[in-house]
């Protein structure tokens, strides 16, 4: 995890206004820094983890999730064998109770701007023809449905905004990672954001922001080989040129 300060904005008492979280994802969880129990942020610890960050955010703090598909849903069709049509797995599911935040900014977006990655420009581009029409049929079917925590990205963002009073920001697609072919520096090697990108409010507000939007880097010294090249994160710290040194010192350190 890795904590990057707004440089226009410290807020009161050295509080973080930006707090970025760069790890491996899956929809409704982060990997910090494995799959092992201990490694991960779900639906189990959601709520803990955002309570351990509440003390260091300031109000109104910006939570950037730089993490793969974590604010996706993970849900279950099956298809009728005569007549076509989708169900869901589990039909004893109850009705979705979605707020109409939930349902104009995130649900509705698949159905305007359905997509899928296009592996050879490593982003989000836009279904078109009968692949677009099945996901807008799909998602007609899942917003129908409250689906289980597990695996839900959409209450994963949520519930971490309400326990850490911050504004969390999320995609829901695979995040592509840049090549540097200097592997003694690295341009915050996350990049530009793929896919929808939401943000989520603590108090259950949902706000959709776009699809592949730009995000402003810094540059990070680090040491060792060059890791992004086989998928890998660099690990390392800020250094004398970073812009972001002088707002790491003398601020409050993250609860243990």
């Amino acid at each position: 995890m890795r904590e990057v300060l707004d440089w226009n904005n410290k807020g009161i008492g050295n509080q973080i206004t930006k707090l970025e979280i760069n790890c491996h994802g899956l929809p409704g969880r982060l990997v910090l820094p494995n799959l092992s129990p201990s490694g991960v942020v779900d639906h189990t610890s959601v709520a803990e983890f955002g309570a351990l960050l509440r003390p260091n955010l300031s109000a109104g703090a910006r939570i950037e999730l730089l993490a793969c598909k974590v604010a996706a849903v993970e849900f279950e069709l099956t298809e009728d064998a005569r007549s076509g049509i989708l169900h869901p797995i589990d039909p004893k599911q109850p009705a979705a109770t979605y707020s109409p935040s939930i349902l104009d900014e995130y649900w509705r977006v698949y159905d305007t701007a359905p997509i899928t990655m296009d592996s050879t420009k490593g982003t989000a581009i836009m279904q078109t023809g009968v692949q677009a029409h099945r996901t807008r049929v799909s998602i007609a079917i899942a917003r129908q449905y409250e689906w289980g925590p597990k695996g839900n990205g959409l209450r994963f963002c949520l519930n971490l905004a309400a326990a850490s009073g911050g504004i969390v920001r999320a995609s829901d697609v695979s995040q592509v990672e840049l090549l540097n072919s200097d592997p003694r520096i690295a341009v915050d090697t996350i990049g530009n954001w793929e896919g929808h990108v939401w943000d989520f409010f603590p108090d259950g507000r949902v706000k959709y922001l776009g699809l592949n939007l730009p995000r402003s880097q810094g540059h990070i010294a680090f040491t060792g080989e060059h890791l992004a090249s086989i998928g890998i994160r660099p690990m390392g710290s800020i250094d004398a040129q970073s812009p972001l040194r002088g707002q790491r010192l003398n601020r409050v350190p993250l609860a243990a």
